[in-house]
């Protein structure tokens, strides 16, 4: 099957780089986290938007550790900087999903286009999908650990799991003691079951395990 290269224009809407590197005011880090001493990481499908809702009561586009030390180093080495992680197949699911049904942005329909192009369905795709995947330069798609590491490691004081979401929070509560609203549901476009095979094929999850084999060995999913 022959690929299309996701065009330079879509990629940079999601390059928090790009914005750095030219002076964009369009992301600032949030007032709240500079208060309470705290970065967090947000990576795509791992409960991130639950926990901002909770806390600051606003979305912030997914930015890495080392934009962040980027865009302030001193901030970013004084504080307590912590992401939520989670099975990649598990993610990979959540993330091809929905992005086949959200209509929150307008550019959606581009992305859904080129996952398109690697299959008619999850499983195709999770088949189909390599190390050199275009789709892999997609936030929803990127390895975690590219979230997380500065220099080739873990920058992070603690990685918590999507898949005990609410008893990190109250770990969270406990060691940082910050103020968290109601939890509500926001983007949770599927549940953080294991049953893979409920809807990949075993040569497909093998491939995705591959894949994302450093997401699995360093956050302990294997």
């Amino acid at each position: 099957m022959k690929m299309m290269k996701i065009s330079s224009k879509l990629k940079s809407a999601f390059s928090f780089n790009n914005n750095v590197k030219n002076g964009s005011n369009k992301f600032c880090i949030p007032r709240q986290f500079r208060q309470d001493k705290i970065i967090f990481i947000h990576i795509p499908k791992c409960a991130g938007s639950a926990f901002l809702d909770s806390y600051i009561g606003f979305q912030l586009g997914h930015a890495s550790a080392s934009d962040y030390y980027k865009l302030d180093r001193s901030l970013f080495l004084a504080s307590f900087v912590f992401s939520f992680v989670r099975h990649p197949v598990c993610r990979f699911i959540s993330a091809y999903n929905f992005l086949q049904k959200t209509t929150l942005w307008s550019y959606v329909p581009e992305i859904r286009n080129k996952i398109n192009l690697y299959g008619s369905s999850v499983d195709q795709v999770a088949k189909t999908i390599s190390k050199t995947s275009e789709l892999l330069t997609l936030p929803w798609f990127k390895p975690q650990h590219t979230f997380l590491e500065i220099g080739g490691k873990v920058a992070a004081s603690r990685v918590f799991k999507t898949e005990t979401f609410m008893e990190d929070i109250k770990i969270l509560q406990e060691l940082l003691k910050i103020q968290l609203r109601p939890q509500a549901t926001v983007n949770r476009s599927s549940s953080t079951t294991l049953n893979f095979s409920e809807v990949l094929h075993a040569d497909s999850i093998k491939n995705l395990e591959s894949i994302y084999e450093r997401d699995i060995t360093l956050f302990g999913y294997y």
